[in-house]
């Protein structure tokens, strides 16, 4: 199936171990023209970033496994180009600010996603980054 014309067409990787957080998500990149694809915690995520070579990652910090600053970490250290990542997560004031201050993610933003101003910073990350939605 083809996604509809919109914003954005790239590909967003979408890191979350809670399914109904991560269905919410996906509707909303889908909704705005994004491809979508889904790891549900920071080793697969390590593992379809390498493969797909997503536009965006967006990923919870608090996931089973690997934690999204973990994988974040890893992907830096690993990746010749890192895609912006946006990271986003409940009330945990002290893993949020540990990734606020890796200087790894684009924002940390709260799980009761603004939809208009997340589909803002997520179609800013792929300008800044220089790629565009279309990876190049």
């Amino acid at each position: 199936m083809i996604s509809p014309p919109g914003p954005g067409q790239g590909l967003v990787l979408l890191v979350e171990d809670d399914d109904a957080v991560r269905a919410v998500v996906a509707a909303l990149l889908k909704d705005d023209g994004w491809r979508v694809e889904a790891a549900t915690d920071g080793l697969e995520g390590c593992e379809m970033a390498r493969l797909l070579a997503p536009q965006v990652i967006v990923t919870d910090l608090r996931m089973p496994r690997m934690t999204g600053l973990e994988m974040a970490k890893r992907l830096s250290e690993r990746a010749e180009v890192l895609p912006p990542m946006v990271a986003i997560t409940a009330d945990d004031a002290g893993l949020r600010k540990r990734a606020e201050e890796s200087g790894l993610f684009v924002e940390v933003v709260h799980k009761r996603l603004d939809p208009e101003r997340f589909l803002e910073l997520i179609r800013r990350s792929t300008l800044a980054d220089g790629r565009g939605a279309d990876g190049r």
